[in-house]
This record gives structure tokens, sequence and C-alpha cells, in this order.
């Protein structure tokens, strides 16, 4: 995984702290706490790279050789609807991309090697939309996603 000064920014993800805020909050909603789900949310929060179910799926299945892939998306879509991860769609990358930090960010999309990273940076200020390009919208949040080519790929 690549690391930029921009996704430092904002300090890591407090593990431990989250995962007690999933348990708690899967108990409150009805939702079991599993030793897959357990597993597979703790691998989203150690995993800034925006994995895949697929990448997560044989990451998570060296310490469960059982878990299934239908499993993993199971979850995950158990997770979105608890709001505790995002799914990411990357241009011309068809796949399904998992981010499990939900504090507000944006993301830098490498267009050759299909790298997703982190920018945590507040753009709020300096984005204003022209009352008539929103026809009457009321914006409430908004994620910006940047292509271009990562340092990595622009040096080969």
């Amino acid at each position: 995984m690549k690391s930029s000064s921009v996704e430092r920014q904002m300090g890591p993800i407090d593990v431990d702290f989250m995962m007690d805020r999933f348990v708690t909050a899967c108990r409150e909603r009805g939702f079991s706490v599993t030793p897959q789900r357990l597993a597979l949310y703790r691998a989203l929060l150690g995993n800034r790279g925006h994995p895949t179910p697929e990448m997560l799926f044989a990451e998570v299945r060296e310490q469960m050789p059982t878990l299934s892939l239908a499993t993993v998306y199971k979850a995950i879509d158990t997770f979105k609807e608890m709001d505790l991860i995002r799914e990411l769609r990357v241009p011309e990358d068809h796949r399904m991309r998992l981010d499990a930090d939900m504090r507000r960010h944006h993301h830098l999309v490498c267009v050759r090697c299909r790298e997703v990273m982190d920018l945590h940076l507040d753009l709020a200020g300096d984005l204003s939309f022209p009352p008539d390009s929103v026809s009457g919208f009321e914006v409430h949040s908004f994620t910006v996603q940047l292509s271009g080519v990562c340092s990595e790929c622009k040096s080969d």
C-alpha cells in the first residue's frame, strides 16, 4: 500500500475503539456479533488500501479457512446498512471498493494501477454551487474523487 502525507493528516483509525462501537451497534440493531463479522470488520479497519470484497476475502480467509465469499458479501451488505463502511467506484474498474474510514475525506485514484488513496483535506470552504446549478437541491455532504497518475506509476 502506498502512503502519502495527505493520507496521514487525520491520523490513523483507532481500531479498538471502532471495534467496540461495532459490537455495540450490532447489538443495538439486532445483528449477531459473529467471528466472521468481527474478523472482516477488523480487517477493513486495518486496510487503508480500499480493498475489493475478493481482496478482503483472501486476507481474512488466511485466519478463517472456512470463510466463504458469500459470507463476505453478506457482511458487506450488513456493514453498509449499519453505515459502518462505504462503497467506492473507481472509473473504468467495475469492482466494488470498500472504505471503513467514515470520517469526511476524499480520494485520489490512479488511472494506471487503480490504487485509491485517502485525501484528508477540508474542501467545503472552497466549493460553492450557484443556486440555479443544483435546481433547489439542498447539499448536505459531498465527496471528491480526483483521477490522475500516482507517483509510482509516473516514475515507471
